[in-house]
């Protein structure tokens, strides 16, 4: 065999292999797709729903302590002496309150369960109807029919929002439940209304009680975000000795690790996710919680007070509150620019006297101005080439239009640069000092004999001639008759003629 047919064979050999390798990638992604078919299609266990279902056992005592509690009607001023936190219908406030934040959960979990379920049927409806309740409702009506959608979805839905269910229901390509999985997704449903009705009684009874507990901090905010509160702080006597800076930390869950960084609001309590603040842009709601939980804390001091139990002092500050807020919101006013005003022709009065007349007079028109606004008859104007391509009329002050000599400027004292007398005397000071020499004269000079020598600039030079010693002396002869070596006689010294008194002139008596 030669080398080329060796060649050819060890092709033929790796071609098979790679076949079989296909084919058995392919009977793996068989074997996994029909393994997850099976996980989707796995029925629910009946345990799942009885574990969701655990709360409702809870709840059903504290509902009919509920409803006995308002079968008894309405508290009255008298019923609510003393210590409000040791009132029975008090305690059961702060407890029903307790379960509306866990039946929110609940409603949550339950919601996840039946769209885990019902996606095979119909995974488009999530995300058509986002909310919990209205989605468990739906599914409780269309079930397996997709065929035909009832008309009843348009009690609770908008008719866009029923076409494009109707719509995604007939091109829907999904698999129908089997009856233990229907049966599972409709229990399922109705104990998450079951939880919704709750919730409802619970609200309504919170909302009703608690405005005869607390009537001026229901009026800032709802009874449920007041319920909150007060449960939270340690009812109404917590919430009233509470700092108004720690209010909107209550009921806050997320906590920011040291090193990360948080763009939104850090305080995200019970206070936040109100009504009140929620209505308010993102941007502000720092500023609106830090208004709102100040006048709280106040309503809170005149409820347990007992004082103002009708609620105005609150319904007053809920209204400061809301014109505060709307200030906050609306944008800034617009100022359009505004025209100037008409100039008026007529000349503003001034006072006269000499003082203006010598100030009008620095700025009047010169004569040479005059004649430069004025043409000789039938002469050509001259001009004066300027910078550029610009050019002035000279008028008569040109040397063409006046006899053809140049006119000397008549100066005019009034328009002279004036000097002040201040000015005046200063160059006069300076004029007395001496001639003016040149700043750029030393007082150094160089010679060929010594170099450098110190000169003053100002005097002349004097010649060697001159600088002797006794040029300018003179010698005094003195004349002595010699007696003996070394000695002689000084002259007579002059007698000095004093004005005295005459001897000879008698004295007057």
């Amino acid at each position: 065999m030669s080398l080329a047919d060796e060649l050819l064979a060890d092709l033929d050999s790796g071609d098979e292999g790679m076949e079989m390798n296909g084919e058995d990638v392919k009977l793996e992604d068989e074997e996994n797709d029909r393994m997850d078919e099976s996980h989707d299609t796995q029925q629910p266990r009946s345990s799942e729903i009885a574990s969701l279902s655990t709360l409702m056992d809870k709840l059903e005592p504290l509902l009919r302590r509920i409803e006995e509690d308002l079968q008894q009607g309405d508290l009255k001023k008298g019923d609510l002496q003393g210590n409000i936190m040791h009132h029975p219908t008090y305690k059961l406030l702060v407890e029903a309150n307790d379960y509306s934040v866990d039946i929110d959960n609940e409603i949550i979990a339950i919601r996840d369960y039946i769209k885990n379920l019902y996606k095979k049927r119909f995974a488009e409806l999530d995300q058509l109807v986002p909310g919990a309740v209205d989605y468990a409702r739906a599914v409780k009506i269309i079930g397996n029919n997709l065929q035909s959608i009832s008309e009843e979805l348009k009690t609770f839905l908008p008719g866009a929002t029923f076409m494009i269910i109707t719509m995604s229901a007939y091109e829907n390509k999904g698999k129908e439940l089997s009856p233990h999985e229907l049966e599972q997704v409709l229990q399922a449903c109705d104990l998450l209304l079951r939880f919704d009705d709750a919730k409802h009684r619970i609200t309504s009874f919170v909302s009703h009680r608690l405005s005869v507990f607390a009537p001026n901090v229901t009026q800032i905010v709802s009874s449920h975000t007041a319920a909150q509160l007060m449960g939270f702080a340690g009812g109404l006597s917590g919430l009233s000795k509470m700092p108004n800076s720690n209010v909107p930390a209550l009921g806050a869950k997320r906590q920011v690790s040291a090193g990360f960084g948080q763009t939104t609001t850090r305080q995200q309590g019970f206070l936040y996710h109100s009504e009140l603040i929620q209505s308010v842009p993102p941007d502000l709601r720092k500023k609106a919680m830090k208004m709102v939980s100040g006048k709280l804390v106040l309503a809170a001091r005149v409820d347990l007070s007992h004082s103002m139990m009708d609620g105005s002092r609150g319904l007053e500050w809920r209204k400061e509150i809301n014109e505060k807020l709307e200030k906050m919101v609306e944008p800034p006013e617009n100022k359009p620019s505004k025209a100037l005003p008409v100039p008026e022709d007529k000349k503003s009065k001034k006072r006269g006297g000499k003082r203006i007349r010598k100030f009008k007079e620095q700025f009047q028109m010169t004569e040479l101005q005059k004649a430069q606004n004025r043409m000789a008859f039938g002469k050509e104007e001259e001009e004066a080439v300027g910078y550029g391509e610009e050019s002035i009329g000279l008028g008569m002050a040109g040397i063409k239009a006046s006899t053809g000599n140049v006119r000397n400027v008549q100066l005019d004292n009034k328009t002279k640069a004036k000097m002040s007398k201040g000015m005046q005397a200063r160059v006069q000071s300076l004029k007395s000092l001496g001639d003016e020499t040149s700043g750029t004269q030393s007082s150094l000079a160089f010679t060929p004999v010594q170099g450098i020598e110190l000169v003053a600039p100002t005097q002349p030079k004097q010649s060697s001639t001159e600088n002797k010693w006794f040029n300018n002396g003179t010698f005094t002869n003195v004349t002595s008759s010699k007696k003996s070596d070394g000695e002689f006689t000084l002259p007579n010294k002059r007698k000095l003629d004093l004005p005295g008194p005459d001897p000879k002139k008698p004295k007057d008596k």
